[in-house]
């Protein structure tokens, strides 16, 4: 496992979630696993660390990552459906009961 908290630490907890769903393990490039990832990451903080944190600290990431603007037709890559995955994330946290820890959803 990587550096607990940081990007990496994160993108192993989804790809594992992922996987556990009977998946077959993601590409970099899949826009279906990267929509779950930022939906599920940002589920798990919104539960660990509360609305507003989760969403600060995804608005952040996402403002702050030179590859975000360095494609599309005036050179920006549109984040607006990383964005809108992150607020789904918070949205089904906010809905959701039990228990989110990873052993349980493991076994989901």
């Amino acid at each position: 496992m990587s550096i607990p908290y940081g990007r990496v630490y994160w993108e192993e907890i989804a790809k594992e979630q992922w996987t556990n769903l009977g998946i077959l393990p993601p590409t970099p490039t899949d826009p279906q696993y990267d929509a779950f990832r930022h939906a599920y990451t940002s589920a798990l903080w919104t539960k660990m660390f509360g609305e507003a944190v989760a969403r600060m600290g995804g608005d952040y990431i996402e403002r702050s990552n030179p590859n975000n603007f360095n494609r599309g037709e005036n050179g920006e890559r549109v984040m607006r459906g990383d964005l809108l995955n992150n607020a789904k994330g918070r949205e089904i946290a906010k809905d959701s009961q039990g228990d989110w820890s990873r052993e349980t959803l493991g076994k989901v």
